[in-house]
C-alpha cells in the first residue's frame, strides 16, 4: 500500500514554523467562515512533509475542532438546508474511499480551484453591476450534488469548504447561521471520514502523536475565529469570503498544474 507512512515525529524548527499558524488559521476560519482556507493547510503543511503525512495528521485536528465549533454554533444552523447536505454525504466518502488509490490529486485539485474561482468571480460580476445576490437558491438535486462533491474533495484533500459553501452561499441564510450549517455539516463529514481514514492505515501512531502535540492550538484558533465573527458586519463577512474564495480556487489550480510545469 502507497499509504503506509513510517515518518517519526517531526523535530525540525521548519515543520512547527508552518505547522503553527497552519493550525491557529485552520481553527480561526472554521469558527468564522464555517471552513474556507482549510484547503490550504494541507499545501502548507505539504511544505515540510508529505502530503499524505499532511492530510492524516489534519484530520484529528479538524475533528477536535468540529466538537468546539459544534458547541459555539449549536442549534443555529438551518435545519432544512442542512437536511438539504446531509444526503450527499455517503455518497462523496464513498466515491472518495473507492478511488483514493488511484486518484490524481493533483487534477482534482485544478477541475475544483476552475469550479471555484469562476464561482467567485461571479459574484463579484453581480457586484459591479449592483446586484448582490447572484441568484436564487438552487435546485435541491444541485445542492445534492455539490454535498457530494464537498464530501469527496474533503476526503482527498480536506478542501471541500468550496462547493458547500456555494450551496449555503444561494440559500439566503444569515451570517450566523450560514457558518452554523458549514460547521455541522464539516463535522458530520469529518467524523466519517475518521473511520475510513483508519481503515486506509492513514493513521501511523507517529502522526496521531504530531496530531496531538498540535491539538492544544485548537481552542486559540477557534477563539479568534469567533472572536472576529461577532465583530464582522454582515456585507464585509461576505465579501471577505468571497474573496477568499478567489485565493482557495487560485491555489487549486496552482497546485493543479504545478507538476505539469518544467
Amino acid at each position: 500500500m502507497p499509504f503506509d507512512i513510517t515518518l517519526d515525529i517531526p523535530h525540525d524548527l521548519a515543520f512547527y514554523a508552518v505547522a503553527i499558524p497552519a493550525v491557529i488559521l485552520l481553527g480561526l476560519t472554521k469558527t468564522l467562515f464555517g471552513g474556507g482556507f482549510g484547503a490550504l493547510i494541507v499545501p502548507l503543511l505539504a511544505l515540510v512533509v508529505s502530503p499524505v503525512q499532511a492530510a492524516a495528521i489534519q484530520l484529528p485536528l479538524l475533528a477536535a475542532m468540529d466538537i468546539f465549533a459544534v458547541r459555539a454554533y449549536w442549534r443555529q444552523w438551518d435545519r432544512s438546508a442542512l437536511w438539504l447536505m446531509l444526503p450527499g454525504i455517503p455518497f462523496g466518502l464513498a466515491a472518495g474511499a473507492l478511488t483514493f488509490s488511484l486518484l490524481d490529486a493533483e487534477g482534482v485539485k485544478f477541475v475544483l480551484g476552475v469550479i471555484t474561482l469562476a464561482f467567485a468571480l461571479n459574484y463579484w460580476r453581480h457586484q459591479l453591476l449592483g446586484n448582490a445576490t447572484g441568484g436564487g437558491p438552487l435546485a435541491r438535486p444541485a445542492v445534492g450534488v455539490l454535498a457530494a462533491v464537498a464530501a469527496y474533495s474533503s476526503f482527498v484533500a480536506h478542501a471541500g469548504s468550496p462547493p458547500a459553501q456555494m450551496a449555503m452561499l444561494r440559500e439566503g441564510l444569515g451570517k450566523t447561521a450560514f457558518v452554523a450549517t458549514l460547521v455541522a455539516f464539516f463535522a458530520t463529514t469529518n467524523f466519517a471520514k475518521l473511520g475510513v481514514y483508519a481503515g486506509l492505515g492513514l493513521f501511523s501512531l507517529p502522526n496521531l502523536a504530531t496530531s496531538l502535540v498540535l491539538a492544544p492550538l485548537i481552542p486559540l484558533g477557534l477563539w479568534l475565529g469567533i472572536l472576529l465573527h461577532d465583530r464582522i458586519p454582515t456585507t464585509p463577512f461576505f465579501r471577505l469570503l468571497y474573496a477568499s474564495l478567489v485565493v482557495i480556487g487560485l491555489k487549486l489550480i496552482w497546485d493543479g498544474v504545478a507538476l505539469w510545469l518544467p
